[in-house]
């Protein structure tokens, strides 16, 4: 079908969002629209005409504060009307809006560019899940198997590759079971960086020293290395648990420290 666009008044009340891929309206966002309230500053809202339904794929916190000052479930909305987006395009653009829309949260814009077929976020969802992980639904969890540090897990993946990224998780996995604390933001860029700075080490070893390990052990070294990055800490928490005991294996303190200051060059 030819796509087609016009500048239409549509009754709100013929308006609606797909969850589908949409994110929740955000309350305090929609409560500072209204305080600050201006008719003649209303940005225009987008929608799709797609199977009988108007989906408001751009504007739906103004859609939700147009309701709320007007106070009645008919009045017109001026948008820009599109006949003829796919639901795979609609997806896409929900997920790309710049501009003075609300920016879409990284949860909701994964979930709408895998709807949208987008290749690069099919595939790191694709990967992630065979590791035994799913991608939090847009709000912070503690179920196991299940990580909330999206954006972090994404900025992984880029910064490792596919293979370290994969191997990375599935020994968190095999260490921790998939605990929610053991893929949190701080533990993901601590794993990243660990694995960024030695490569191949004694996976067994790591599985034995830091399995035995709990989170507030974990903490406890962290917070010895302070006035350094958390993804660093965490890095250097991880080698000082690897390394107890010493012999054949152990890890170079002194690498991480190499790594840091490289980093911090760039």
């Amino acid at each position: 079908m030819e796509l087609k666009t016009s500048m239409e008044n549509l009754d709100a009340a013929i308006l609606e969002r797909d969850f589908s891929y949409q994110r929740p309206v955000n309350m305090n966002r929609v409560r500072q629209i209204v305080s600050e309230f201006d008719a003649d500053l209303v940005n225009i809202l987008k929608v799709s005409f797609r199977d009988g339904h108007y989906y408001v794929f751009d504007g739906s916190h103004t859609l939700e504060a147009l309701r709320q000052v007007n106070g009645k479930e008919h009045f017109p909305v001026v948008c820009k009307l599109y006949k003829g987006l796919s639901y795979e395009r609609e997806a896409m653009l929900f997920a790309m809006q710049t501009g003075n829309s609300a920016r879409v949260g990284m949860p909701y814009k994964l979930r709408a560019l895998e709807q949208a077929g987008d290749e690069p976020t099919v595939h790191f969802l694709e990967v992630t899940r065979n590791c035994g992980f799913e991608i939090a639904p847009g709000e912070r969890s503690n179920k196991k198997d299940t990580i909330a540090a999206v954006c972090k897990a994404n900025a992984v993946y880029a910064m490792l590759g596919e293979e370290m990224y994969t191997d990375m998780l599935r020994l968190i996995k095999k260490t921790w079971d998939g605990e929610s604390w053991s893929v949190s933001q701080n533990m993901l860029s601590g794993m990243a960086i660990f694995y960024k700075t030695y490569g191949k080490f004694n996976q067994e070893r790591f599985v034995s020293k830091l399995s035995a390990s709990s989170r507030t052990e974990i903490l406890k070294e962290a917070s010895k290395h302070p006035g350094i990055s958390p993804g660093y800490q965490f890095a250097y928490a991880l080698v000082t648990i690897f390394n107890r005991g010493g012999g054949r294996g152990a890890l170079k303190p002194n690498k991480l420290t190499v790594q840091m200051i490289e980093s911090e060059e760039k």
